[in-house]
């Protein structure tokens, strides 16, 4: 005889819903309060919640010390991983960013400024993180230890990622739902079709400011015009944090 299991409901509820305690948050807040007690759960010691919206680092435990150095030196201008998130739903290590960002054969602002935020991080005792992003590519979920190194904290992950996505997708979810002005794409800055072609051949075709001003039959004191008012508008200093922020917003897209 066939043995038969009933199904009960709490098991329904887990299997549509592996974190039931987030359906009932009510603010931003509790929202923190509760990514912390899962991560911690999970044996992580710190987390930071990467969304579309700017300026949302509440949604973090990591050190006020190393979040307020890391806007006061503008880092955030060169950070690759927020826009790996735009292009990527595969999880990542940020050691892995950084092995590549170190193996570059460049010296430009935004490999100087990854290696600041790797030193930065180092300095507090994250010298790795792993990555995770939601089915819909609006958050990214930072996970860390604290003075592990990257070898052991990789062991370490090992089997939980598939929960660490699950609580990601979850986040992402209920951020939506509960709280779009926080969660949901911030209305984009408008920049005009000619300006958006110099930004896309600087980062799609590889070229200088001037190469891409012949390249558009415009002289390369327009093309440089143009990046200052792209540099205007988004409220940067320098042409390639006028790069990264563009492609965060999705305003362009990495060449292939």
């Amino acid at each position: 005889m066939k043995q038969q299991f009933q199904i009960s409901s709490l098991d329904k509820t887990l299997a549509c819903c592996p974190f039931p305690a987030f359906q009932s948050v009510s603010n931003l807040s509790d929202l923190r309060e509760l990514i912390s007690a899962e991560i911690r759960s999970l044996g992580f010691s710190d987390y930071q919640l990467i969304i579309n919206k700017a300026g949302q680092g509440e949604l973090s435990t990591l050190p006020r010390a190393l979040t307020e150095s890391y806007h006061a030196q503008g880092l955030e201008q060169y950070d690759l991983v927020a826009v790996y998130r735009i292009e990527n739903k595969r999880s990542i290590y940020y050691s892995t960013i950084h092995t590549h960002i170190q193996q570059a054969p460049l010296d430009c602002y935004l490999v100087r400024g990854m290696q600041a935020i790797y030193r930065l991080n180092s300095a507090h005792g994250y010298y790795d993180y792993y990555c995770t992003v939601s089915d819909n590519n609006q958050v990214m979920l930072m996970v860390s230890i604290q003075h592990v190194n990257p070898h052991e904290f990789k062991q370490y992950v090992n089997g939980k990622e598939s929960t660490l996505q699950l609580l990601t997708t979850e986040i992402a979810e209920i951020g939506t739902r509960r709280f779009p002005d926080n969660f949901c794409n911030p209305s984009l800055p408008h920049i005009s079709t000619k300006l958006l072609q110099v930004l896309t051949g600087l980062i799609q075709k590889d070229m200088s400011i001037n190469e891409v001003a012949k390249s558009l039959g415009i002289s390369a004191i327009t093309a440089h015009q143009h990046m200052g008012k792209v540099r205007r508008i988004l409220r940067v200093r320098t042409n390639i944090g006028a790069v990264v922020k563009a492609m965060k917003l999705g305003l362009i897209e990495m060449g292939h």
